[in-house]
């Protein structure tokens, strides 16, 4: 199987970067899953009201990062992600407009299981995907802002508050995804530029509204 390229060229088409995880795959669930499989926990993903693992179920940095990494080794990283509703009627939609880029936090050591299942559920939707690396022991890494920079995208789709925060002013419009215990926020404190967007027909409709660049 080709894999999509890390790298991408800026072509005549407005560009949309979209995140993996939440906005595409429920990574949450699964982790709740494997840790209540493996601990004999009851989390579920309303129980998570930061991002950060070890605020939830406690912890030190290092002993939370062994959980993610085990987790990442898991079947339930491997084969229980299961796709947002609405994700790949939408995306197929938007793709027939926009260049699509994947721009995830998520490590380089998990690109080959990333590629695997954006190939498989999201068969040529994306033109590439960026990998920020962020909680990745080795290789360089880069914020969400970089990568919407180097590919010029003018629209980030990102379930995370303070990555929508880091982004607003960099690009046209930044859509704050779903409904999150951890991206709760009164809404008209959100940065000028953020919207939320409930689910993927908020997505749709609120780029009706966009003229692109």
């Amino acid at each position: 199987m080709e894999h999509l390229a890390e790298t991408f060229e800026h072509g005549k088409r407005p560009v949309i970067a979209v995140d993996l995880d939440e906005v595409l795959g429920y990574f949450v669930d699964a982790l709740c899953e494997f840790h209540n499989d493996k601990y004999g926990t009851t989390y579920k993903a309303s129980d998570f009201h930061s991002y950060t693992f070890q605020d939830v179920w406690g912890g030190t940095k290092e002993e939370s990062s062994k959980k993610v990494h085990d987790f990442l080794e898991s079947k339930h990283f491997k084969n229980g992600l299961r796709l947002v509703p609405g994700a790949q009627e939408a995306l197929a939609k938007l793709a027939e407009k926009y260049d699509l880029v994947i721009v995830t936090s998520r490590q380089h050591i998990i690109a080959p299981e990333t590629h695997e299942w954006v190939e498989t559920h999201f068969p040529n939707t994306f033109k590439s995907i960026l990998f920020g690396n962020h909680w990745g022991l080795h290789g360089e890494k880069k914020s969400k802002p970089e990568m919407c920079t180097a590919i010029g995208a003018a629209v980030l789709i990102d379930d995370a508050l303070h990555y929508a925060r880091e982004c607003a002013g960099h690009l046209q419009k930044v859509l704050l995804f779903g409904e999150y215990s951890w991206n709760a926020a009164d809404d008209t404190a959100l940065p000028e530029g953020v919207v939320r967007v409930r689910d993927w027909d908020a997505v749709l409709s609120t780029l009706d509204t966009l003229e692109l660049k």
